[in-house]
């Protein structure tokens, strides 16, 4: 069992008008019900990046870990480039879920220093891929 979830920093507008391309929130149309073990990783981001940097893209469905002396949803940690940034994670670390379901999530990115970043000019887009654990 899995599911492709393809976000945009522009979705959900209509309901979380404070979104930006560095920390939004996305309502999905229908809820996603997780039975069992999940784990979450980031196949692709798409973005216009001003400013390198290194950068650490978190998501409210991910068990937290200790990054910068903080306790955080990470994703995945990686240094972005100035220009379109397109990379498409071959091989794609998956982080353990604790959601049991999917309605409403939330991504945000953070820098080096711990702090929220502002390294993008424009949206961010992303493709993220939950995929059931298998049974032990």
């Amino acid at each position: 069992m899995e599911h492709y979830l393809f976000l945009s920093s522009n979705d959900s507008l209509n309901y979380h008008t404070s979104n930006h391309s560095v920390d939004f929130t996305v309502e999905l149309n229908r809820e996603l019900l997780l039975e069992g073990r999940w784990k979450l990783a980031l196949l692709d981001l798409t973005c216009d990046v001003i400013k390198s940097s290194h950068v650490t893209l978190c998501c409210d469905l991910c068990c937290p870990s200790w990054i910068y002396d903080q306790y955080l949803p990470v994703l995945r940690s990686f240094p972005v480039t100035t220009g379109v940034f397109s990379p498409n994670f071959a091989f794609p670390y998956y982080i353990e879920s604790h959601a049991s379901s999917v309605k409403r999530l939330r991504l945000y990115i953070i820098s080096d220093t711990g702090f929220p970043s502002s390294f993008i000019d424009g949206p961010l887009r992303c493709t993220l891929h939950l995929q059931q654990q298998q049974q032990q």
